[in-house]
């Protein structure tokens, strides 16, 4: 028995050693970057931002036309605003309202690189609970207010502000740098996927392109005060399912012992009981491997030992409905269609599930999976509408991902940057059949109360972090040239 007891403590100690030995190891991977002197931006700068918030662009649905005089009004806007911008840049127009700026460079053997960003905004659900007018453009309080003050006007005219202090400067850059600027993301991205397709014809594979995405954090990753710059290198893939079954219409006083709503109900509990599983790898583990080192000890330890606490980190993971999202597919039921009355059978009944697909997963493996956690025949499974499985993975060993982390470092010092997944849709997934490295990332400072602004009510963005958006674009085309 003492033999025994030994054996086991030896192993404890074996244990703990390759725990402490692992959890030193794993050391800290921000890239270290010389300072460089703060980029001057005058009040000049919010005044042309909040002049645009006003101009209506808004994307109804995909069947409404855009509203032709409040694009040519804000493009009136970009050319008196951005004289330089409008006078040596190449313009072209995709689908009437989108444009794509071209600022040509020396060296036409280099692959150029795209800025992006999208003109039009969602629109107001209510008017009521906006501390300021939604579309007002107010500057108050230290904030510039309005629908497209974070998405996605924002970048727009940050890179415009960039754009136009280095043509006054009398820059050129060695690479041509594309700014495509869509019209209708918020329904689809034909705009964009129009510019993708014309650049693609040029015979021009970008080196980098970077659009909305990812942001900087804070406070919303446990044990860790410093603001995180998360840097998307692939978007999440997206499917929508239709579940149908059939049954016996009629009078409800007369029910049959399974009706076409009981089979779908039990259909859609069975879906929400048997979600994807749960993937650390990708461009999770990347996310992880980077914040994981600037942690605590105890949280640190974790992270350093997956290979024997990896389900303890899962089990946590799955806790919160945002680190949730970025390890699986998710599963959401959004609609349900049985009678028409209250006392009618159904005799068709319907539910409607969104899948947010993980790289490494796709369309196909989610039909799978559902048809599989169903089993019922009688439950008919069906793609609705179109689908995107997930982009590929960008390459954080890239020379353009390693300026981009640079950018970052040098415009905000005090920021962990680590790569990571992008949950939502851009328009960048339209370039991903012609260029390697898409990422997402728009340097916009939000914490946990700043995401439900998004979409939502009191979109603002604060006056210093608009001017810290302007010199993240303009130090990133010093850098990459």
């Amino acid at each position: 028995m003492k033999k025994v007891l030994a054996i086991l403590f030896l192993l404890l100690l074996v244990l703990i050693a390759i725990l402490v030995i692992n959890t030193l190891r794993f050391s800290s991977k921000q890239a270290a970057v010389e300072a460089i002197s703060k980029l001057e931006l005058g009040d000049d700068v919010v005044q042309r931002l909040a002049a645009s918030i006003p101009i209506k662009t808004i994307s109804y649905d995909a069947e409404s036309e855009p509203d032709s005089a409040a694009f040519e009004q804000l493009y009136e806007l970009i050319a008196v605003h951005f004289p330089l911008c409008d006078s040596l840049l190449k313009q072209q127009n995709f689908l009437t309202y989108s444009r794509l700026y071209t600022w040509q460079g020396s060296n036409l053997d280099l692959a150029p690189i795209v800025l992006m960003a999208h003109l039009d905004v969602v629109p107001i659900e209510k008017e009521e609970g906006w501390q300021e007018a939604p579309f007002s453009g107010k500057v108050k309080d230290g904030f510039i207010w309005g629908r497209g003050t974070l998405d996605d006007k924002v970048s727009a005219w940050a890179i415009l502000e960039a754009v136009e202090r280095l043509l006054k400067e009398g820059i050129q850059p060695q690479q041509t740098v594309y700014l495509a600027f869509g019209h209708d993301e918020e329904i689809g991205g034909k705009g964009a996927r129009a510019m993708a397709e014309w650049i693609a014809n040029q015979g021009r594979k970008p080196a980098m392109v970077l659009d909305e995405g990812m942001v900087i954090t804070q406070g919303l990753m446990p044990g860790i005060d410093d603001p995180i710059a998360l840097i998307g290198l692939s978007e999440k893939g997206y499917v929508t399912l239709a579940l149908t079954a059939q049954g016996t219409g009629g009078h409800s006083s007369m029910p049959p012992p399974e009706t076409a709503v009981g089979m779908i109900a039990n259909a859609v509990a069975k879906v929400e009981a048997n979600p994807l599983p749960q993937r650390i790898e990708g461009p999770i583990k990347m996310l992880f491997d980077y914040v994981g080192p600037e942690m605590p000890i105890h949280l640190r330890t974790v992270f350093a030992n997956q290979w024997l606490l990896g389900g303890v980190l899962k089990s946590q993971l799955s806790k919160g409905n945002s680190t949730n999202a970025i390890t699986r597919t998710t599963t959401a039921p959004t609609m349900l269609k049985g009678s028409i009355k209250e006392n009618v059978l159904a005799s068709e009944a319907k539910a409607t599930i969104n899948f947010r697909i993980i790289p490494g997963e796709t369309a196909d493996d989610v039909v799978r999976h559902i048809t599989h956690a169903i089993d019922d025949e009688r439950v008919q499974v069906s793609i609705l509408g179109k689908h995107n499985n997930p982009t590929p993975v960008s390459d954080i060993n890239s020379e353009v991902y390693q300026q981009l982390e640079k950018t970052v470092r040098q415009v905000f010092p005090e920021a962990i940057v680590a790569p990571s997944l992008t949950i939502a849709t851009t328009d960048s997934r339209h370039y991903s059949g012609i260029a390697k490295n898409i990422f997402q990332f728009l340097p916009l400072r939000l914490g946990k109360d700043d995401l439900s602004r998004i979409h939502g009510q009191n979109e603002r963005i604060g006056i210093e972090n608009y001017k810290e958006c302007i010199r993240f674009y303009y130090q990133l085309l010093k850098n990459v040239q």
